[in-house]
C-alpha cells in the first residue's frame, strides 16, 4: 500500500506459514536444538523465517514507509500477544484435553509474542528499530548503523 510491490514479487505475502520456511533456520537449526535439549544438552532454541522483503527506495516517501512498516512490525507483535492473553485467559483453568493444549499453546504464543517485540526493539539493523533507525539518522551515523547488520546475529548470540 505504501508503493513497494518487493514482497510480492518474492511471493511472501501470505498468510501460508509454508511461504516463510527457512530451510536452515526454520527446520535444521531448531530441529538440532531441540535434539540436543532432548539429549539434555541445552534448552535453547533459535530459528528464523524466510522474511518479507522490503525496498525503502520503492516507497513513495522512502522514510516515512520505512517507519510505517517497522512500527507495523511492533504493533503486530503486541496484538498478537494480545490475541494469545485472550485465549489464554479464557482458557485459564483447563486441565486436560483440547482445552489445556490450546492454553499452553496461548502461553507459547504469548511468550514467542513478547520476546519478537523485545528483539525488535534493539536498535540494530534489520530489527524494526533499527531500521527506523536508519532512515531518521544523518547519513554518516546511518551507514555506519549499516555496517553493523552483518554482526547483528553474532551480537545477540
Amino acid at each position: 500500500m505504501l508503493g513497494d510491490t518487493t514482497g510480492k514479487q518474492y511471493d511472501r505475502i501470505s498468510l501460508n506459514p509454508l511461504k516463510h520456511v527457512d530451510p536452515i533456520g526454520t527446520l535444521v537449526l531448531p530441529g538440532v536444538f531441540i535434539a540436543l535439549s532432548q539429549a539434555g544438552l541445552g534448552g535453547l532454541l533459535i530459528g528464523w523465517p524466510k522474511f518479507v522483503p522490503i525496498s525503502e527506495r520503492n516507497f513513495r516517501d522512502p522514510r516515512g514507509g520505512a517507519i510505517k512498516v517497522a512500527a507495523a512490525g511492533l504493533v503486530a507483535n503486541f496484538g498478537m500477544a494480545l490475541a494469545w492473553a485472550f485465549v489464554f485467559k479464557f482458557t485459564y483453568g483447563a486441565s486436560e484435553g483440547v482445552g489445556l493444549g490450546v492454553h499452553l499453546m496461548a502461553q507459547l504464543g504469548i511468550s514467542f509474542n513478547l520476546s519478537f517485540l523485545v528483539l525488535n526493539l534493539l536498535p540494530l539493523p534489520p530489527f524494526d528499530v533499527g531500521r527506523m533507525l536508519l532512515v531518521t539518522l544523518p547519513p554518516k551515523p546511518a551507514q555506519q548503523l549499516e555496517s553493523l547488520q552483518p554482526y547483528t546475529f553474532p551480537i545477540i548470540l
